[in-house]
């Protein structure tokens, strides 16, 4: 019997993961202070989800990777 349940996309505070790459994506990129109106349009989240990713950006970043040390560590390693 195969499992038939609806795919139920899985928030963190209020952020789905699809959004909090749509903002890491953009933070990437390096282009904008990311408290500014252009960095929040360049996402294309809607600004309450945008805050909800700032305000809550290290809890988000722990479950879905992201936290900038974490991610210095794997570029040095990548280096060697």
């Amino acid at each position: 019997m195969s499992d038939m349940r609806p795919y139920v996309e899985t928030t963190v505070c209020g952020v789905s993961k699809k959004e909090f790459e749509a903002y890491k994506r953009v933070q990437r990129g390096g282009r904008w202070n990311m408290f500014s109106r252009e960095a929040q349009l360049a996402t294309g989240l809607d600004k309450e989800t945008y805050m909800l990713v700032i305000k809550n950006y290290k809890e988000l970043a722990e479950k879905w990777g992201g936290l900038r040390a974490e991610e210095d560590e794997e570029e040095d390693e990548n280096d060697v």
